[in-house]
């Protein structure tokens, strides 16, 4: 579901303890006992084990209390972030080892005199060490962190009392999804805590989303909507701009969600009778209310992409012709320009299928560049910008794809779209990739550049045959190795 994985970007306690915490392998076996003495002992009888310094730092605190006592801190600082940045290469058994011992060490910190910064340190990885450990069904957890969190949900200090709302309405959400028919009522009454007291913060807004994402993941869509609701309301009344904007958002998908139209696009892209009739039924619907909203359109216009990346080049056309027909006398004339924007560029990707297709640029030193120079090679052309981040990080697992099929006559030719190229050079560390690499070109017409291709969203790949025509617009990362094979084989 497109508009679920939208809100479940960002990370946040909420959606943490709903991932199962598993780590299978181990790169580099690590013997434990080994590391515990290596500065401190652990008393594992209990969860509550008090760590004790060894006899060396003993004896510092006999001459020196003050000098001890800060070094304590950084050491056990020092021990939690190790523990904490070796997490995802130990076995399982030995991460629910080290959960402990963070623990520990988070108790023992909050026993010393610690500044802000510190006692921040050591809430957040006490809150957390807790909750990664329910996420293991461990009810030993649940129980202490349920003990411990009054003492922190009106501290003096805002972002420990927000870990710890945070925490809470992970609890309440986490005993709400394990039983059918669980009461909500602790769950509602902590939400309602959390918007009264940080109603305009931007981080407590994302754990309220990612707890809506969690409750949609499980199918409890009814209480979904409901604390959409809420936030919809409380985001409009919000002093903080971007809170307002968000609520017409939420108050879209809050619509999108009661009418199931995540369950009909899924239904409909995975090719189950009679869904794709009812889907487009679902967007003239959609497209005739006077009220549509941007996010809303957004989500359809995510599912035409969809439909072309599949290769549905006619449904995705009358997809475009029910917009342009309902959108045409939208209130709002910026909205209007941004659809019909919208509407050139997807057709203009659709139509250049089984076409020829040049496109031209320069490379870094300003000589030019043409697509018609590969020609007698399939030819992958990927749109992407320094400023995306999410193009960047493609290009560098182009370089696997690149470096298998390279024998077989596959070219690539990376676009950069941006102006700026000394820009996009500096993310690239000044070093040219292996393939083909074009910038845009201040006198290249548009109809050989970027907008030639109706690039919307980056990364943005066409693949061109041999002799230059378009094989595939707006190709799938997901399908990229079986279009390039096929392509390779003709």
């Amino acid at each position: 579901m497109d508009s679920v994985r939208k809100w479940g970007r960002k990370f946040s306690l909420i959606s943490l303890v709903l991932l199962l915490v598993a780590a299978a392998g181990c790169s580099e076996k690590v013997d434990l006992a080994e590391e515990k003495r290596k500065r401190y002992q652990v008393d594992g009888s209990s969860l509550g084990a008090n760590l004790t310094p060894d006899s060396s730092e003993d004896a510092v605190l006999e001459t020196n209390t003050g000098i001890a006592i800060e070094t304590d801190i950084d050491a056990l600082m020092s021990r939690s972030k190790m523990l904490e940045m070796r997490s995802q290469q130990i076995s399982f058994q030995e991460m629910l080892n080290d959960l402990e011992i963070q623990q520990n060490i988070s108790e023992r910190l909050l026993q010393l005199e610690l500044n802000e910064e510190q006692r921040l340190f050591a809430v957040q990885n006490l809150l957390l060490s807790l909750l990664k450990r329910i996420a293991t069904t461990d009810l030993k957890a649940r129980e202490q962190i349920i003990k411990i969190l009054p003492e922190y949900l009106d501290d003096k200090n805002d972002t420990i009392q927000q870990l710890a709302w945070g925490a809470s309405a992970t609890i309440h959400l986490t005993d709400y999804l394990r039983v059918e028919d669980a009461d909500s009522s602790d769950l509602d009454a902590t939400i309602d805590q959390m918007l009264s007291r940080f109603g305009d913060n931007p981080v407590v807004a994302r754990e309220l989303q990612g707890l809506v994402v969690q409750l949609m993941i499980r199918e409890r869509r009814d209480k979904a909507v409901e604390i959409m609701d809420k936030l919809s309301q409380a985001y409009a009344n919000s002093s903080n701009p971007k809170l307002q904007n968000m609520s017409e958002v939420i108050r879209d998908r809050m619509y999108l969600t009661q009418i199931q139209f995540d369950v009909v696009a899924e239904k409909m892209r995975t090719g189950e009778e009679g869904y794709k009739e009812q889907f487009l039924e679902m967007v003239l619907q959609l497209a005739q209310r006077k009220d549509m909203g941007k996010e809303i359109y957004r989500e359809i216009l995510a599912t035409e992409r969809w439909l072309e990346e599949i290769d549905q080049y006619q449904d995705a056309e009358r997809m475009l012709a029910i917009l342009e027909k309902n959108l045409a006398n939208h209130p709002d004339e910026t909205f209007r320009q941004i659809v019909a924007e919208d509407i050139t560029k997807a057709r203009s990707r659709i139509q250049l299928v089984g076409q020829p297709l040049v496109l031209k640029g320069q490379n870094r030193a300003g000589k030019s560049l043409s697509t018609e120079d590969q020609q007698g090679k399939v030819t992958l052309v990927v749109f992407w910008s320094a400023t995306e981040p999410n193009s960047v990080r493609f290009l560098q697992q182009m370089l696997q794809i690149y470096g298998r099929y390279q024998g077989r006559d596959l070219e690539i030719v990376s676009y950069c779209i941006d102006k700026n190229i000394a820009q996009a050079l500096s993310v690239l560390g000044n070093q040219s990739p292996p393939w083909v690499s074009m910038y845009r070109k201040e006198d290249v017409a548009d109809e050989q550049g970027p907008d030639r291709a109706g690039v919307q969203q980056l990364p943005f790949l066409i693949l061109l045959d041999r002799e230059g025509k378009v094989i595939d617009v707006n190709v799938s990362i997901r399908k990229l190795p079986d279009e390039l094979e096929k392509a390779l084989r003709q």
